[in-house]
Protein backbone atom coordinates (compact mmCIF):
# COMPACT_ATOMS: atom_id res chain seq x y z
CA UNK A 1 0.00 0.00 0.00
CA UNK A 2 1.11 3.33 -1.35
CA UNK A 3 1.25 6.24 1.27
CA UNK A 4 -1.36 8.28 -0.86
CA UNK A 5 -3.61 5.16 -0.50
CA UNK A 6 -3.17 4.80 2.85
CA UNK A 7 -3.79 8.45 3.49
CA UNK A 8 -6.96 8.24 2.09
CA UNK A 9 -7.98 5.16 3.56
CA UNK A 10 -7.09 7.34 7.20
CA UNK A 11 -9.23 9.68 5.52
CA UNK A 12 -12.18 7.92 5.03
CA UNK A 13 -12.18 5.93 8.23
CA UNK A 14 -12.07 9.70 9.82
CA UNK A 15 -15.01 11.00 8.01
CA UNK A 16 -16.83 7.51 8.95
CA UNK A 17 -16.17 7.48 12.75
CA UNK A 18 -17.06 11.69 12.74
CA UNK A 19 -19.00 12.31 16.56
CA UNK A 20 -22.36 13.70 14.50
CA UNK A 21 -22.56 10.66 12.07
CA UNK A 22 -26.15 10.82 10.71
CA UNK A 23 -25.77 6.87 10.20
CA UNK A 24 -25.44 6.35 13.36
CA UNK A 25 -28.33 9.03 14.43
CA UNK A 26 -30.66 7.43 12.29
CA UNK A 27 -29.75 3.80 13.94
CA UNK A 28 -29.88 4.49 17.05
CA UNK A 29 -33.65 5.93 16.81
CA UNK A 30 -34.74 3.34 14.44
CA UNK A 31 -32.77 0.24 16.96
CA UNK A 32 -34.45 2.23 19.73
CA UNK A 33 -30.90 2.08 21.15
CA UNK A 34 -28.59 4.68 23.05
CA UNK A 35 -27.09 6.47 20.44
CA UNK A 36 -23.47 5.79 22.66
CA UNK A 37 -24.31 1.97 22.39
CA UNK A 38 -24.77 2.27 18.51
CA UNK A 39 -21.33 4.73 18.15
CA UNK A 40 -19.29 2.39 20.00
CA UNK A 41 -20.89 -0.91 18.58
CA UNK A 42 -20.22 1.23 14.78
CA UNK A 43 -16.89 1.81 15.78
CA UNK A 44 -15.98 -1.47 16.60
CA UNK A 45 -17.99 -2.82 13.47
CA UNK A 46 -16.12 -0.24 11.32
CA UNK A 47 -12.37 -0.57 12.04
CA UNK A 48 -13.09 -4.48 11.86
CA UNK A 49 -14.08 -4.29 8.44
CA UNK A 50 -11.43 -1.06 7.26
CA UNK A 51 -8.69 -3.29 8.92
CA UNK A 52 -8.81 -5.89 5.54
CA UNK A 53 -11.08 -4.27 3.52
CA UNK A 54 -9.56 -3.53 -0.38
CA UNK A 55 -12.80 -1.81 -1.61
CA UNK A 56 -13.92 0.61 0.83
CA UNK A 57 -16.76 2.32 -0.51
CA UNK A 58 -19.02 -0.05 1.19
CA UNK A 59 -17.88 0.48 4.38
CA UNK A 60 -20.54 1.95 6.57
CA UNK A 61 -23.04 -0.11 4.75
CA UNK A 62 -21.62 -3.08 5.69
CA UNK A 63 -20.97 -1.92 9.28
CA UNK A 64 -24.49 -0.82 9.56
CA UNK A 65 -25.28 -4.07 8.86
CA UNK A 66 -23.33 -5.66 11.08
CA UNK A 67 -24.56 -3.45 14.43
CA UNK A 68 -28.28 -4.05 13.60
CA UNK A 69 -27.49 -7.61 13.61
CA UNK A 70 -25.92 -7.50 16.99
CA UNK A 71 -28.70 -5.00 18.29
CA UNK A 72 -31.25 -8.00 17.04
CA UNK A 73 -29.52 -10.58 18.88
CA UNK A 74 -29.25 -8.75 22.00
CA UNK A 75 -33.02 -8.11 21.90
CA UNK A 76 -33.99 -11.61 21.14
CA UNK A 77 -31.46 -12.81 23.78
CA UNK A 78 -32.90 -10.45 26.49
CA UNK A 79 -36.52 -11.13 25.30
CA UNK A 80 -36.20 -14.73 25.07
CA UNK A 81 -34.60 -14.57 28.99
CA UNK A 82 -37.66 -12.88 29.78
CA UNK A 83 -39.74 -15.18 28.21
CA UNK A 84 -41.17 -12.83 25.67
CA UNK A 85 -41.57 -13.32 22.46
CA UNK A 86 -40.52 -10.57 19.50
CA UNK A 87 -41.30 -10.08 16.01
CA UNK A 88 -38.82 -10.48 13.51
CA UNK A 89 -37.21 -7.42 12.84
CA UNK A 90 -37.96 -5.14 9.55
CA UNK A 91 -34.56 -5.11 7.01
Amino acid sequence: MNAQSHSAERTLREQLLVTENPVIDALAKKTHTKRNVVKRLYETELAALSAEARVTGFLSVLACRRVKEVLRARKASAGAASGVRLPPAAA
